[in-house]
């Protein structure tokens, strides 16, 4: 039998498990919120901690809900479907500031208030699933669905409250023959759905204009947080004054595009797909002065800028890892540049990269978490660092 525990739930964790102390020992608890008194079963024991999950809850916090998904029980998508929206945000805009100010000593006074998004549900533009096999009538067919909670089952479903309407056919739809383990379907803006397994490009409309995507390439899933992101990201630019910007991992050339103005952009990118997405769109605006340089950020960085003679500001948005460590060894010492703005979805790894770069030439003038994935333990979070 496994163990239980009534525990009184004091805060939330980043990802959005209760943090409880018993008998000396940290209990992160899934499911139960701050003010809660809940009894537990434990998960998993290790000596400074154990994970547990909410058997019975003896004492509700007034900001509990009943979560809006029948599939909220076994998807471990969604880790705040319990709370109130504005008890999520609140609580994720703390993690931020507790996380940079204790990771990266960041000051307290440099975090603005988080951006809540629009919509806290209907948001995704984009699903990835999983196959699920059948026999029916002595034949096999194929659903497609979520990893659930034990990290190996796949369970079909046929509605996420998370993702546009327009992507629920996929959800629905039964295949035959051979699927592939993974598959991601991203919503354009005319309703077409793609997936990765396709070759081809689509179109989204962001900020009031359409851009060129690839099939095969990173997109940003809520539209509407993201114009809000660029919005403020074009306002650090302009201030910055600089007169060249360098988007790394620049993808189909979002930000770069929509917050850089109409001044000189060095786009950086590996993924072939992107780059010919990314062409396109320069071609479509007549952007001939800026230049596409494709390869590994890391490799080819150093070259682009050292031509530089103008005002540079560099505009990096690396995938959850985070930023190589010979990249930001070599961006914590580049005199080049006089501006840096970091967008990241991990504030765990932005707080290791922005530790490194402040120790060298950077300082945090202004960070400012973005509820980009509601219901979800995730956070984006921008970040203008200006030289000492």
């Amino acid at each position: 039998m496994k163990n239980t525990y009534q525990l009184k739930i004091e805060k939330l964790a980043f990802g959005g498990e209760g943090i409880a102390h018993h008998e000396g020992k940290t209990f992160f608890v899934q499911g139960a919120l701050p003010g809660e008194t809940v009894t537990a079963f434990e998960t998993q024991s290790k000596k400074n901690f154990s994970k547990a999950r909410v058997a019975e809850i003896i004492q509700a916090s007034p900001k509990r809900i009943i979560p809006v998904c029948r599939y909220a029980a076994h998807c471990p998508g969604c880790q705040y479907q319990h709370a109130a929206y504005d008890e999520e945000v609140r609580w994720k805009e703390i993690q931020v500031l507790e996380i940079l100010e204790s990771m990266a000593g960041v000051s307290r006074d440099r975090i603005r208030p988080i951006v809540p998004s629009p919509k806290a549900l209907g948001y995704r533009q984009s699903l990835t699933l999983h196959p699920v096999s059948k026999t029916k009538d002595r034949r096999s067919v194929t659903r497609l669905g979520l990893v659930g909670d034990d990290d190996r089952t796949v369970f079909p479903l046929e509605h996420c409250v998370l993702a546009d309407e327009r992507l629920r056919p996929v959800l629905t739809r039964t295949f035959s023959g051979k699927v592939p383990d993974r598959v991601t379907f991203r919503l354009s803006s005319s309703s077409q759905i793609v997936s990765d397994g396709e070759d081809t490009f689509f179109r989204v409309r962001l900020a009031g204009q359409e851009l060129v995507c690839s099939s095969r390439g990173f997109f940003q899933n809520n539209l509407e947080v993201t114009e809000l992101l660029i919005g403020r990201l074009a306002s650090w630019i302009d201030a910055a004054g600089s007169e060249v910007l360098f988007d790394l991992y620049c993808g189909c050339g979002t930000l770069g595009l929509l917050a850089g103005g109409d001044r000189t952009v060095f786009f950086i990118e590996e993924n072939p797909a992107n780059v010919v997405a990314l062409r396109m769109n320069l071609e479509e605006r007549g952007r001939s002065a800026d230049r596409i340089v494709s390869g590994r950020v890391e490799k080819v960085l150093s070259g682009a800028l050292e031509s530089q003679t103008r005002k540079v500001a560099i505009l990096v948005d690396p995938p959850r890892t985070g930023m190589e460590d010979s990249l930001v060894d070599r961006l914590a010492v580049e005199a080049k540049a006089e501006s840096l703005f970091y967008v990241s979805c991990e504030p765990t790894t932005l707080a290791r990269d922005l530790k490194k770069l402040t120790s060298g030439r950077w300082e945090v003038r202004e960070a400012v978490p973005f509820d980009m994935f509601p219901r979800t333990g995730h956070v984006e979070t921008a970040v203008w660092l200006k030289q000492k």
